[in-house]
């Protein structure tokens, strides 16, 4: 596992800010953690789940400002991530529909998925969620939901990139230790922390192996 990318690792942990773990003096307005670095000061909210934040805030602009008391949804934009070495890939949230072999109901199941797929049944919930849910395939990338809120358009595409954790490997249960134990992120936060960049990689691989039997 000694490769390029594990050194490229090493150095951006090496060039991590200290600063990002401090808190501020500045008054948190939503109960999270303040800092002020280089005149730019900023809250982190803790969130169950990221996205809600930026539904929240288009859904209320006006309980929710930014700093020069603007509507905080026109201080929000979304990106994908940036593109590596092997690929530009994301983790996204899978949600799929199952009929149990057991089930007794087949055909009216299947009747069911069908009738709320089909597109003059589907599109009307899709462009209720603008762009919340996005459809798996790419007929749907070119929809006037991401035109009509821009903010949203980086989700377009996510059929493409929207991988499950382990690839290029099966999403198996070592897939979901590894991501349950939380190391990729542990292994950023001990850097941060002060631990040296090459440790903190080391461990995390030495804990891949573990899991992974290597």
């Amino acid at each position: 596992m000694k490769t390029p990318g594990i050194l490229t690792v090493a150095l951006w942990l090496s060039a991590a800010p200290v600063a990002a773990l401090a808190h501020g003096d500045i008054d948190a307005k939503h109960g999270g953690i303040t800092k002020t670095q280089n005149d730019l000061g900023f809250e982190l909210v803790p969130q169950p789940d990221g996205a809600s934040i930026y539904i929240e805030a288009l859904r209320k602009p006006d309980q929710y400002k930014a700093a020069d008391g603007k509507p905080l949804k026109d201080d929000i934009l979304h990106a994908p991530l940036p593109t590596g070495p092997k690929g530009q890939f994301g983790l996204h949230l899978v949600q799929s529909h199952v009929i149990p072999t057991y089930s007794k109901n087949q055909k009216a199941a299947k009747d069911l998925l069908r009738f709320m797929q089909t597109k003059e049944n589907f599109e009307p919930w899709f462009e209720t969620g603008q762009g919340f849910y996005t459809p798996p395939t790419s007929g749907w990338e070119s929809h006037k939901v991401w035109t009509a809120n821009p903010v949203m358009a980086p989700f377009a595409t996510i059929g493409k990139t929207g991988l499950a954790p382990g690839y290029p490997g099966e999403p198996n249960a070592m897939a979901a230790e590894v991501l349950s134990k939380y190391l990729i992120g542990n292994m950023f936060a001990a850097a941060i922390k002060g631990q040296s960049a090459e440790d903190a990689v080391k461990s995390c691989e030495g804990q891949l192996k573990s899991i992974y039997g290597a």
